[in-house]
């Protein structure tokens, strides 16, 4: 996450919260029971495959990509700024 803002050229600060701490309906969707791991030694080894960029300058273009192509429509009501500060406030007072 850090490094998508760095190449958006985001200045904000990550903020982790518990689960207890988000409002009710925050939370994630899908089935992430199971643990999630990729290994490229197989296509590397016997392909050769090796990066044509690295992972900045991917991060980089995507962004870039993607503010050119942004998606259709965004709904304002997907984003509550009053619920997110009421969170933040919270681990302020050590809720």
């Amino acid at each position: 996450m850090r490094a998508i803002g760095r190449a958006a050229g985001w200045s904000g600060r990550l903020v982790s919260v518990p689960r207890e701490g988000l409002p009710q309906g925050w939370s994630e969707h899908g089935n992430y029971a199971q643990h999630l791991s990729a290994d490229t030694t197989r296509i590397r080894r016997e392909l050769g495959y090796r990066e044509s960029v690295s992972v900045e300058e991917g991060l980089t273009r995507t962004v870039a990509w993607e503010r050119v192509h942004p998606p259709a429509p965004v709904l304002p009501e997907a984003f509550d700024y009053s619920a997110e500060d009421a969170v933040l406030a919270g681990l302020k007072r050590g809720e």
